[in-house]
């Protein structure tokens, strides 16, 4: 690639040197992964070597795992030993993982260090998460290389959506294998969520306990909240921690709401975009509500 360009483009290599194009970053690797996915230049492409398909792609491990998901060829795959479970990875950390986080299988909890807390999970990587959000242990901050961008996260994989969802448009996407939904994602775990809850593949059916009632989900999320609204049933109630206040909530979401809502003046506010419109909110679940239902918009 470097006898593409002259001597001065190396030097600094922080705007595309492509005439036309406007994307500028302030780390070379990524303007030489640009210039890789939107120019082709000092690329390589690798095609299927299947007859009758016609996929090709700039990476070499993609095309590994299209043979694999794709034609089930050169690889061997290490299937869900659950009865019910059609589940199967070719690697058997993602096998260990499914099993402790579906079917509590091997799971081994990791509790918070705080002494007043009695927060747990299954992944270590969570503790770190939520002792960064909760207790506010920050050990490190991973900022947005994109040049006028200032998101900022504790979080590896959320920075690394981040830029797949915000900065990289021409990113691959994730075709759902159902011809007759065509669903495209960017990210791999939303097609695995999108599996899951439109199709039943991959995961655990959650079906209501109670007489006369066929409510079923595959997100244990939304199990919950139906037998808390539904059926008055709440696995967990969470009490407002402020004194002198007797909110109780069945769900956790809602009692952050409450709590910016009530108890926190100096919340994020969130404005409507239209210059003649004064609608303004705590929560951005509103704004987005009040621009679909008065400015028959989206919220991007």
């Amino acid at each position: 690639m470097r006898n593409e360009f002259k001597d001065e483009f190396w030097n600094n290599p922080k705007d595309c040197p492509i005439n036309g194009c406007n994307y500028m970053n302030r780390y070379p690797t990524y303007i030489f992964k640009h210039l890789r996915t939107k120019h082709d230049i000092g690329v390589e492409w690798h095609e299927c070597p299947q007859s009758d398909c016609d996929f090709k792609t700039k990476r070499k491990d993609v095309i590994v795992g299209h043979l694999a998901r794709v034609h089930n060829l050169n690889t061997e795959w290490l299937k869900c030993p659950e009865p019910a479970c059609d589940y199967k990875a070719t690697d058997k950390n993602y096998l260990k993982d499914h099993l402790a986080f579906t079917h509590n299988i091997g799971v081994v909890m990791v509790k918070c260090t705080y002494p007043d807390c009695d927060y747990k999970t299954k992944a270590k990587s969570n503790l770190y998460k939520h002792l960064a959000y909760k207790h506010k242990e920050i050990r490190e901050l991973h900022h947005c290389p994109f040049l006028k961008c200032d998101y900022e996260t504790v979080d590896t994989s959320h920075l690394k959506r981040h830029i797949r969802n915000k900065h990289t448009p021409e990113v691959e996407m994730f075709k759902c294998p159902y011809t007759e939904c065509g669903k495209k994602i960017k990210d791999k775990s939303n097609l695995n969520r999108h599996l899951r809850e439109k199709h039943g593949v991959g995961g655990k059916l959650y079906k209501c306990p109670k007489l006369n009632c066929e409510y079923n989900t595959f997100r244990k999320s939304d199990y919950d909240n139906h037998l808390a609204f539904s059926h008055n049933f709440s696995i967990k109630e969470f009490p407002c921690p402020h004194l002198n206040c007797n909110y109780v909530s069945k769900t956790k979401g809602n009692l952050k709401k409450h709590i910016n809502g009530k108890h926190n003046p100096s919340a994020n506010i969130f404005k409507c975009p239209e210059s003649d419109c004064y609608f303004k909110s705590k929560y951005k679940s509103s704004l987005s509500r009040h621009i679909k239902n008065k400015h028959d918009q989206i919220l991007k």
